[in-house]
């Protein structure tokens, strides 16, 4: 839209109203971001440990359990 107005090929209004959208995206984009960290802290908190403060073996051993849950609802749904 940049180069469109300075072609003279769309208005100010029009080059602002593009500007204003792509900030307003910029501004949903960071917004989701914090959102999904502070969901993230909140299960963390709710299971009463930190990933960031167990070892990487205890982060390994969630995932495998996470996955191995996963798995298995997977297969809980696909029987119903």
């Amino acid at each position: 839209v940049r180069d469109a107005y300075s072609q003279g090929t769309t208005s100010i209004v029009s080059m602002l109203d593009a500007q204003n959208a792509s900030l307003n995206a910029e501004q949903s984009e960071a917004n989701s971001v914090y959102e999904y960290y502070i969901s993230l802290l909140n299960v963390e908190r709710a299971m009463g440990s930190f990933a960031i403060t167990s070892s990487p073996d205890e982060q390994a051993a969630f995932l495998q359990r996470f996955h191995q849950y996963m798995d298995s609802a997977a297969g809980r749904r696909s029987n119903k």
